[in-house]
């Protein structure tokens, strides 16, 4: 899709990002507190549409304030960008990334790691989860990142799908056993 313009401002290493697809602008910045609320109901969003088909997703009671003090961490943790994106003027998806340790003895010895990402399922922004992505590279590539991992849920084809378009390849397949 053709981007129409593309603004970049810097600005104390929180860079600012400003999408303009058609005639949607996507604005992509670093969270604050005061996007959690909405951040967490679009989590909220996500887990009921993958409860529909992963019947190991199973919430706890406080599922949500568990999920609000872990993005708290998120907010103030120098190995992690929490990425929030608006279009046009609404809230529209997030994204978490974590430099984290590589696999021990191999190359590299530090990756990007995805933690949480969610988009509104509720109305089609074109282009969303791309301009978060695109600023997750940034940031990664800003601490000579060059690799990131994404673990991304077997049964549910549409996040299978952007992963893939995005370039993403299969690696290791994870495995759920009762113990």
């Amino acid at each position: 899709m053709p981007h129409l313009g593309l603004s970049v401002d810097f600005a104390d290493d929180m860079l600012l990002v400003i999408w303009a697809y058609e005639s949607q602008m996507i604005v992509v910045r670093q969270a604050v507190e005061e996007d959690l609320p909405q951040a967490a109901s679009l989590w909220q969003d996500r887990l009921a549409m993958l409860q529909l088909t992963d019947r190991h997703c199973r919430p706890a009671p406080d599922s949500r304030a568990v999920w609000l003090a872990r993005a708290r961490t998120w907010l103030i943790d120098e190995q992690t960008a929490f990425l929030v994106a608006f279009a046009d003027t609404a809230f529209a998806g997030y994204l978490t990334v974590s430099v984290v340790a590589g696999i021990p003895g191999q190359d590299p010895n530090r990756v990007g790691s995805v933690q949480d990402m969610a988009l509104d399922l509720h109305q089609s922004h074109s282009g969303l989860g791309s301009a978060l992505l695109k600023r997750a590279r940034d940031w990664l590539r800003s601490r000579e990142i060059h690799v990131l991992t994404v673990d991304v849920p077997a049964h549910y084809p549409v996040e299978t799908a952007f992963w893939r378009a995005q370039g993403g390849r299969h690696r290791f397949v994870q495995h759920w056993l009762n113990v």
